[in-house]
């Protein structure tokens, strides 16, 4: 497909010349469609968002204290942190305590083993 171009082509003044659309976009090594909105003119980009602070910011080392010494849950750290003022989600307090639960180091335990005969296990009714 061809377009009449009006405007700069590879830094000239170029006036109606009509350029081949696959062909600058294969030298150029972008997609067909980026060459025509180049080559149209439509380039305007969408605003980008600024990054806002997340609700649950606050509470960070609250719910790092909780999984820390106390090894919550949390839908009972939601519980707490809700009462103390969070107006977020449970989802945003599980996404969260997920990723630090995968960090923190789990309590080894040690496995002890007898020969048979050395140690007896009563279960009282």
């Amino acid at each position: 497909m061809n377009e009449t171009i009006l405007k700069n082509y590879n830094g000239v003044e170029v006036r109606e010349i009509k350029v081949n659309v696959s062909a600058y976009a294969r030298e150029n090594n972008i997609s067909w469609a980026t060459a025509k909105k180049i080559l149209s003119g439509n380039t305007k980009r969408k605003p980008r968002t600024v990054k806002k602070e997340s609700k649950l910011e606050p509470y960070y080392d609250v719910i790092e204290n909780k999984l820390k010494n106390y090894n919550c849950s949390a839908v009972s750290i939601y519980g707490f942190i809700k009462s103390k003022g969070y107006q977020g989600s449970l989802s945003l307090v599980t996404k969260y305590v997920r990723e630090l639960k995968g960090t923190l180091l789990k309590k080894a335990t040690i496995r002890v083993e007898s020969t048979p005969g050395l140690q007896a296990q009563v279960d009282w009714l």
